[in-house]
């Protein structure tokens, strides 16, 4: 008998290997159209029940219950945030003041170490206060005149240890 096709060897395994695979394949392919369409309606039903509920819910004197309930919520909740909003710039404007505030109370303190610093020296109690109040006066970052004076009590007292001098004359320094 003669062959239905006259193919080389070669060629029939490559041409058997598709129409196999094409064969064999379409179950497959069937497969998967019947599962998506199963998908499909499921995913229909689900809806419809979805729908349905949401329905049943929505005329629930309850559930509206629940909503305006929610609404109000969701308004109390947008006024806090105003209040939020408002307290916060508040709050930053009181940082801003205590700053300008402590500024204030800094340079009040530099003027009151100041005046102890250039006030008459009568003893060595009152001399060893105006060098605390002189490297106070130094530490707020105080400049000019405070910082000659400070020199000025430093060296006399430097002087009067060295010389056991503790007497002031006329409360001024450099008494000898």
């Amino acid at each position: 008998m003669p062959p239905l096709l006259d193919i080389p060897v070669g060629w029939a395994t490559v041409l058997s290997a598709i129409f196999g695979g094409v064969v064999a394949g379409v179950p497959m392919l069937i497969a998967q159209w019947s599962k998506a369409r199963r998908e499909e309606k499921r995913s229909k039903e689900t809806t419809a029940k979805l729908e349905q509920l949401t329905d049943m819910l929505d005329a629930s004197p309850e559930f509206r219950e629940v909503k305006a309930k929610q609404a109000q919520d969701y308004e109390r909740f947008a006024a806090a945030d105003v209040l939020h909003g408002r307290h916060e710039k508040a709050i930053k404007e009181l940082g801003q003041a205590d700053c300008a505030l402590q500024e204030e109370v800094r340079l009040v303190h530099l003027a009151v170490l100041r005046q102890d610093l250039f006030s008459v020296t009568r003893d060595r109690g009152k001399h060893e206060q105006q060098l605390e109040s002189g490297r106070e006066y130094l530490r707020l970052r105080g400049n000019g005149a405070g910082h000659v004076r400070l020199n000025q009590l430093q060296k006399d007292y430097e002087r009067r240890l060295a010389e056991d001098d503790w007497v002031y004359l006329h409360g001024e320094v450099g008494g000898k």
